[in-house]
């Protein structure tokens, strides 16, 4: 996997970090349990018969408790005083809204490490970081863009 020409979507940059985590699962047997949150991603829209535009899928998800500002990836291992390790990933060019910064803040408050990733590079070194016990705070410096 060549980490330098990976694409910069934010889809790229996930996809390729969960390969990650399964090439260094004998490594860190942790990263077997991480898994995506499926919140964001786009949703195809319909027209009803008075003209209005909606998602049946976003309907759908948003009744089985899908929230917004979740970030994109949990993983469920305690460490660093940490309860576990939420991800948001965002592209070089991506920015945390402000409905994602509160959901962050709840999470930090409930005892759990939030982080925002800009690459894959990031990624990896802070959920390294983070297995290797290291705490994290609510205001660990923000990982620079790629």
């Amino acid at each position: 996997m060549n980490l330098r020409t990976m694409r910069s979507t934010e889809h790229d940059i996930q996809s390729a970090l969960f390969s990650w985590a399964q090439l260094q699962a004998a490594c860190y047997p942790e990263l077997a349990l991480m898994f995506a949150i499926p919140n964001g991603g786009k949703r195809e829209k319909r027209q009803d018969r008075k003209g209005r535009w909606f998602s049946p899928t976003a309907q759908k998800l948003k009744r089985e408790g899908v929230k917004r500002g979740i970030p994109d990836i949990f993983l469920p291992c305690a460490r660093g005083g940490s309860h576990g390790l939420f991800i948001e990933m965002k592209a070089a060019d991506g920015r945390v809204s402000p409905e994602q910064a509160s959901v962050h803040k709840l999470l930090w408050e409930e005892g759990y490490a939030v982080i925002v990733c800009y690459s894959l590079e990031s990624a990896i070194m802070l959920i390294t970081w983070y297995l290797m016990d290291h705490p994290f705070s609510e205001n660990f410096p923000k990982v620079d863009r790629a």
